[in-house]
């Protein structure tokens, strides 16, 4: 059963099982990848009246690492790629529901997160074992919420056998802190702060509208600056948290009166942190307001990641990214580098969208060359057609001409290799070319365009070369 906009009922006596599943891909980057959403849904639960347990099969260890296992090898034209399982095994997750229920018998509800619309094989095996584990279905309902069940609502009942499949965000629990006491024995080391969500732009290959609409149709939701800074102190005071992920599509909107106002308060209260914006950063804000990157320094900003995407105006045009530009781009990068972030390195890192139907290499090589020429560190986005996007109504009938399921979509298995004709060791050279872009030797990188002896000798004899 579907259900939109689910609400949560008090309870004196219920007891809620929450997970966060294994996955299975060929990579999986888990720096910043806490179950906020699963977390905060405890903290709803918890004040409902339930009691809470949470089996994270993604916990990190101190260094944020997971536990990976090779379960296959699968062949995309001339490379192949390993895929692991990461997190705890099978076994392990059998283990841990054995506990549970020794400990506290049967849960009347289990709250199963799903992130990536490509995992949900994954999150189809977690929902099996715990069906196994747990049959009576009148005693025990399974749900499942998150990005998958949003953006592919029939997908996941069709496959998962959820007894409840929840569209959308459990609008009760967006704005509550994250119950971290779900994790009673693990020392934390950093928070998600979620202060807005949404955006007002609308790229073509992004989900972010379909994700974070309002319960009344809001585009943008705003938490106040106070209640942000209230939060983040909470964290410190309560968990000795110094280290802060802002994950915001759109951090720089309307930034009077929202990011900077966390940031004088910041500043105001002498909190000693450390912020990151994983997500990025649209360069036109930035331009906009150089007064706003000189407060982010002041208040503990670390690192400075940019949507660059493409230098091609038209293949912008055709993204819907007419928001902004590459002078934006450039007036930003002067602007970040005036605050005294330091460029060719680690600091400052501009991404690079990839992988896209009907691709030009030598568009995607420009946008290298530029990119590291102007900023020196690249981040490489291989792209994922995500459901509800424009970019993959587009191309359904692709997709289902060659019989691909969500899973066949994972950007890491070029899905639109076929239609563009190149080879997959050509995408794995883009990656090379990117990474070593990105080697910085006495703290830069080497800027392979700029009008430098050097530089201005391999240009010419690589044109040597090409004659």
């Amino acid at each position: 059963m579907i259900v939109k906009n689910y609400q949560i009922t008090k309870t004196r006596r219920k007891k809620a099982l929450l997970i966060n599943p294994f996955i299975y891909d060929p990579q999986y980057w888990a720096e910043w990848s806490l179950p906020d959403g699963l977390l905060r849904v405890g903290s709803l639960l918890k004040r409902k009246g339930y009691h809470t347990y949470l089996i994270d099969c993604l916990e990190t260890d101190e260094n944020r690492k997971v536990k990976k296992k090779r379960i296959e090898t699968r062949k995309i034209d001339d490379i192949e790629l390993r895929i692991y399982h990461f997190g705890i095994s099978k076994k392990e997750f059998r283990n841990r529901l054995e506990n549970y229920t020794a400990a506290f018998g049967n849960p009347d509800e289990i709250y199963v997160t799903s992130i990536m619309t490509f995992w949900w094989e994954s999150t189809r095996d977690v929902i099996n074992i715990l069906r196994e584990h747990f049959p009576d279905t009148k005693r025990t309902k399974i749900l499942l919420g998150g990005i998958y069940p949003t953006l592919a609502p029939d997908h996941a009942e069709k496959n998962t056998k959820a007894d409840i499949i929840i569209k959308n965000e459990v609008y009760e629990a967006s704005d509550l802190c994250p119950d971290f006491d779900l994790y009673p024995e693990k020392k934390h080391l950093y928070a998600i702060i979620k202060g807005k969500r949404g955006c007002p732009y609308d790229c073509a290959y992004c989900a972010q509208r379909a994700l974070n609409n309002g319960k009344n149709g809001e585009i943008v939701r705003c938490k106040s600056p106070h209640a942000i800074v209230d939060e983040i102190q909470f964290y410190q005071e309560q968990y000795g948290i110094r280290e802060f992920a802002f994950y915001e599509d759109a951090i720089l909107y309307r930034p009077k009166e929202n990011i900077e106002l966390v940031l004088d308060e910041i500043i105001k209260r002498n909190l000693k942190v450390n912020l990151y914006a994983p997500e990025g950063f649209g360069p036109k804000e930035i331009a906009n307001y150089p007064e706003i990157i000189q407060k982010m320094k002041a208040a503990g900003w670390k690192k400075i990641h940019l949507g660059l995407e493409s230098v091609k105006t038209e293949v912008n045009r055709y993204w819907n990214r007419t928001h902004t530009n590459l002078d934006d781009f450039e007036k930003a990068i002067k602007v970040i580098e005036n605050a005294d972030f330091k460029l060719r390195g680690p600091q400052v890192n501009a991404f690079v969208l990839y992988g896209m139907p009907n691709e030009k290499i030598e568009d995607v090589v420009e946008t290298i060359l530029y990119g590291s020429h102007i900023v020196g560190s690249l981040i490489p986005m291989l792209y994922t057609p995500v459901p509800t996007t424009r970019l993959f109504i587009d191309y359904q009938y692709y997709f289902e001409q060659e019989k691909f399921d969500l899973h066949d979509l994972n950007g890491k298995y070029l899905p639109f290799l076929k239609m563009n004709g190149y080879r997959a060791s050509d995408y794995i050279d883009i990656q090379r070319l990117m990474f070593s872009l990105n080697i910085q030797y006495r703290s830069e990188s080497f800027n392979i365009l700029a009008n430098k002896t050097v530089s201005n000798s391999m240009r010419k004899k690589i044109s040597e070369y090409i004659k």
